[in-house]
């Protein structure tokens, strides 16, 4: 019995040491274990539905404009690009209905990013070929269209007003500090002189010597609280926001004004600004300037427009993420890991927006 025992023993220990000696080789074997194969879920179709209808809320939020074409306000116009072929588009609302755009040789497309008339694959192109919108128009792009139904009920475009780009399309969240935000443009300069009862200030700064007027409903920001135009004075240092590529011509229609402080900087290329509208302080310089939060993952699941990661922070809460299918994490070397390949406990570092009670992941590190 003893010599049994023993052997059983002996069995045992020579376990023991075969399991152990691979750990022992490898200090992180303990750290992978816990990473676990997670089973990829479907997301709730109506938890979906939620999700796009705040997301796409958030996209157009900023279009406060009149369209002068129709005198309807242009975020009420958008539709958003999901998908393009070689003749036809396919374009959601914000009840994401999709719906199927017809291109001929006489669709005309402007970008009215960079100005009227001067964005690409303007007019037709010759010798009555299909209009090569499709390579001017991207998914994720937001759009006025206008149009016609043909006797079949297909809408054909005969015209496409490329207004913005929906963030977290494409990966573009961020890249680095080329952070671009849904704001618009965004110039800098010294006020030369402002003529009070038109409205008229002139500035020298990073577009040269410009003149800009603040639209119906703009602000001006100074000391931290809304002002009025006569805030301004000769001298200033100013940050000025706008849409679309301005006319060297004529005078640039700005949406806000803000006076920076002695202290403060000048705005640097692409890089997150204090004056900017979404502006939180207190992240690295290569992150965007959202809040952050670092979890612990649990799930994953997906849905038609959106991956759902659902995460345990630090404090113990269980919070869902939504990220747009086309997101990618970022390891630790900056290499891109698709979502739906996350294992169950890493640790991430979610940047995100919130609107209306939903987390938009908007950068994904894992830690």
């Amino acid at each position: 019995m003893k010599t049994l025992s023993l052997i059983r023993w002996g069995f045992s220990l020579l376990l023991t040491l075969a399991l152990a000696i691979p750990a022992l080789a490898n200090p992180d074997a303990g750290r992978d274990a816990a990473r676990v194969r997670l089973i990829i879920q479907q997301n709730d179709a109506n938890d979906d539905s939620r999700a796009y209808r705040s997301w796409y809320g958030a996209q157009v939020s900023g279009f406060n404009d009149i369209d002068r074409e129709t005198g309807e306000r242009i975020g009420n116009l958008l539709q958003l690009v999901a998908d393009v072929g070689r003749d036809r588009l396919i374009v959601t609302d914000r009840d994401n209905v999709r719906r199927t755009v017809m291109l001929t040789a006489q669709t005309r497309v402007i970008d009215l990013r960079k100005g009227p008339g001067t964005g690409p694959g303007v007019g037709s192109l010759p010798g009555s070929r299909l209009a090569d919108a499709a390579r001017h128009v991207d998914q994720g792009d937001l759009v006025i269209l206008n149009g016609y139904l043909r006797a079949d009920g297909a809408f054909v475009a005969s015209q496409i007003r490329i207004m913005g780009r929906a963030w977290g399309w494409g990966g573009n969240w961020n890249s680095g500090n080329d952070y671009r935000p849904t704001y618009g443009e965004r110039a800098w300069g010294d006020i030369i002189s402002i003529d009070y009862r038109y409205g008229r200030i002139e500035v020298n700064g990073s577009l040269g010597r410009r003149t800009i007027m603040l639209q119906r409903g703009g602000e001006v920001l100074g000391k931290g609280q809304k002002q009025t135009i006569q805030f301004l004075r000769k001298g200033d240092r100013v940050v000025f926001y706008y849409r679309g590529d301005p006319n060297p011509r004529a005078s640039i229609e700005v949406y806000r004004i803000v006076v920076l402080d002695k202290a403060d900087p000048c705005p640097d290329g692409n890089r997150p600004h204090c004056a900017d509208p979404d502006y939180r302080p207190g992240h690295h310089a290569t992150a965007p300037n959202l809040p952050m939060l670092d979890a612990r993952l649990t799930g994953v699941s997906t849905g038609a427009m959106f991956n759902k990661l659902t995460v345990i922070t630090n404090a113990g809460k269980q919070v869902n993420v939504y990220a747009a299918k086309s997101v990618d994490a970022l390891d630790e070397r900056g290499n891109r890991i698709s979502l739906l390949n996350l294992r169950g406990n890493d640790r991430l570092r979610i940047y995100y927006t919130e609107t209306a009670g939903v987390m938009f992941a908007q950068q994904i590190e894992v830690r």
